[in-house]
C-alpha cells in the first residue's frame, strides 16, 4: 500500500499523548467512514482503544478520527490509514454509492464535535470544485477500484515528480514529460487523471475528440 512521505502528529485526549506517524491510505471499505487505522502498538503507545477518538494535525491544519485496528498486513510499519477526505482535511496531497462533499463553516459549540440524532445540522447549496474548476465532485484514489497496479504506475510517474521535484533534481533523473494511458470507453482513464488532479492540487482540463474533430 502506498506511503507518503509526510508526517501526522497524531494526539489523544487521554494524557494528550502523542506520536508521529507516516500516512497510508485507507482500506476501501473505510472511505468515507472517518476512521483511522493504528497499529496495537501505536494504540498502546497514545493510550488509546478500539472507538476512541483521536487528533490528526499536519501543517497546522486537522481533523479527529474513531481509531480502529490496522489490519495484520499492515502492522509494524508506524503508519495511519486515512481515507481521502480526511486526507484532504488535514492538506495532504496522496467504492459504492458516491458521497456528497461538504466544508464545515462553523459549530457550535467551537471546535470539534460529534454528529448525533440529536445534532441539528444547516446546509447551504454551493458546489465544490474539482481540479477541473467547473464544480465537479472531487475525485480520490478510493473512489478507483480494480486497477491498483496501473494507479501505483501513474502516481510514480506524476504525482512524485510534482510534489518532490527537488528528489529527481538530487539524484539526476528527469521526470516523465507525459503519460499515455490507453484501453476501451469506461476502464477509468479519464477517472484516475482527475484522482492524481485533485490528490496533488493540480488543474485538470479534459477534452473530447468529437469537441475537436468531426466524425465526417
Amino acid at each position: 500500500m502506498p506511503v507518503e512521505e509526510v508526517p501526522m502528529d497524531v494526539t489523544s485526549a487521554p494524557g494528550h499523548k502523542q506520536a508521529l506517524l507516516r500516512v497510508a491510505r485507507a482500506v476501501p471499505k473505510d472511505a468515507g467512514r472517518g476512521l483511522a487505522r493504528l497499529t496495537p502498538a501505536d494504540m498502546e503507545g497514545l493510550g488509546v482503544t478500539v472507538g476512541d477518538m483521536v487528533t490528526v494535525t499536519c501543517r497546522e491544519r486537522a481533523t479527529v478520527l474513531k481509531v480502529m485496528s490496522a489490519v495484520a498486513a499492515e502492522r509494524g510499519q508506524r503508519q495511519i490509514q486515512m481515507d481521502g477526505i480526511a486526507r484532504e482535511n488535514v492538506s495532504v496531497n496522496m467504492f459504492g454509492s458516491r458521497g456528497q462533499n461538504y466544508s464545515v463553516a462553523t459549530t457550535d459549540p467551537v471546535g470539534f464535535v460529534v454528529i448525533t440524532q440529536a445534532t441539528r445540522v444547516q446546509i447551504k447549496t454551493a458546489r465544490g470544485r474539482g481540479a477541473s474548476g467547473s464544480g465537479a465532485a472531487k475525485v480520490s484514489y478510493q473512489d478507483i477500484g480494480g486497477i491498483g497496479r496501473i494507479v501505483a504506475r501513474v502516481r510514480e510517474m506524476i504525482e512524485m515528480p510534482m510534489r518532490y521535484p527537488e528528489v529527481f533534481e538530487r539524484l539526476g533523473v528527469d521526470a516523465p514529460r507525459g503519460v499515455l494511458l490507453y484501453g476501451a470507453p469506461g476502464c477509468g482513464k479519464t477517472m484516475l487523471a482527475r484522482a492524481i488532479a485533485d490528490e496533488t492540487e493540480a488543474h485538470f482540463i479534459t477534452i473530447s475528440g468529437p469537441e475537436l474533430v468531426h466524425k465526417l
